[in-house]
């Protein structure tokens, strides 16, 4: 059996891909899996680390406005799929599975054309451009929200599957309230794989704040674009993290499962984390990206912040201040923790690779 994962970008469409090739390598330890992605995202680091083969095509985003630049675009994407197609034809797959993302697109569209079975995961309330494109093209859309049916017309057929859980995201009910040493309340925050200005600003102040207080235990990941100045703002404004016991700065958090499972309170972004989150029980605070394609975050969110799992705050006008405030308020309401956790344990679906798996094979003739 042979498997390609078309998969790139960021951790929130690469790591879905993982936890379905490492579920079928698991199982069929014959089964030949190669990943296709772009030069630049973040699938360079994480696909390797897991011992399996990337390619490379060339291809770049559409920008919603007129401009030249989308005649270049054009010029990469007829390439890419060329590209794409000339991967098929020597990998020969059995089946094509895609996350989203730029590389969804031409890889799919090649394998559709060369008859071969393919299937996408839509991760988003309101699906991605990608997914939108290829769609009538796929033999199934798997769901994370059974929210996005109403996007998909036209759709072969679909299934509401939850999202792939990365190993070790066990739901641990130990977990759910502040236990840390000191009474302390333990922080775990990130804004996605390449990292966002704004998430880091105001985490910044809060990180500011805290460092000075020493309320929270704190786990900040500031990403790859944010490595690139967050050291020297951190100078600027004079936070110095080795007077600030158990604060943390770092990249990017690859033991992820261990970190969540650890957190009392999680603050990021609303992607592919909500399925995270779910699986550990953990209240969050989500603030959804504004620069996203339909405001899909801000719906991703709307379904845990409705559920009573999360507390959702939107980040125009949000200082570090505000997020303090909130923490606080929060660890002197451990109840109120406790109930959010248990609310977003009931949002969990943890057999999604389990389910893709099953529908894959059927597929596969």
């Amino acid at each position: 059996m042979r498997i390609l994962f078309a998969a790139g970008g960021t951790g929130g469409h690469i790591n879905p891909a993982l936890a379905v090739a490492k579920f079928f390598k698991e199982r069929k330890s014959d089964c030949e899996i190669l990943f296709v992605g772009t030069p630049n995202g973040m699938e360079n680091d994480l696909v390797p680390r897991e011992g399996f083969a990337l390619k490379h095509i060339e291809i770049m985003g559409l920008k919603r406005k007129i401009t030249f630049k989308n005649l270049k675009v054009l010029k990469k994407y007829l390439g890419s799929k060329s590209a794409a197609r000339r991967i098929i034809d020597e990998f020969k797959p059995d089946f094509v599975f895609a996350t989203g993302g730029y590389v969804t697109v031409p890889v799919i569209k090649a394998a559709h054309d060369a008859g071969i079975p393919c299937a996408v995961h839509a991760l988003d309330a309101i699906p991605g451009l990608a997914i939108k494109m290829v769609k009538k093209k796929v033999d199934c859309v798997f769901m994370n929200f059974a929210e996005c049916e109403k996007h998909m017309p036209g759709a072969k057929a679909y299934a509401v599957v939850g999202n792939p859980l990365r190993d070790g995201l066990v739901f641990n009910k130990k977990k759910n309230k502040p236990v840390d040493d000191g009474g302390k309340l333990n922080i775990l925050s990130f804004a996605g794989s390449l990292g966002s200005l704004r998430f880091n600003e105001i985490m910044l102040e809060f990180i500011k704040l805290n460092s000075k207080s020493g309320e929270f235990k704190h786990v900040h990941a500031v990403g790859e674009r944010g490595m690139k100045w967050v050291p020297e703002r951190m100078v600027s404004m004079e936070i110095e993290l080795s007077r600030a016991d158990g604060i943390e700065v770092v990249e990017y958090i690859y033991n992820m499962p261990e970190r969540m499972n650890d957190a009392d309170l999680i603050i990021c972004r609303s992607g592919s984390s909500l399925s995270e989150i779910a699986a550990v029980g953990k209240p969050s605070v989500l603030i959804p990206s504004p620069n996203v394609t339909g405001n899909h975050q801000y719906y991703n969110a709307k379904v845990f912040r409705d559920a009573g799992a999360a507390i959702m705050l939107e980040e125009k006008e949000l200082s570090g201040s505000d997020i303090y405030d909130l923490a606080m308020k929060l660890k002197q309401n451990p109840e109120r923790l406790k109930e959010m956790a248990e609310n977003a344990e009931k949002l969990a679906i943890f057999d999604a690779t389990q389910r893709i798996y099953d529908k894959i094979t059927s597929m596969i003739k």
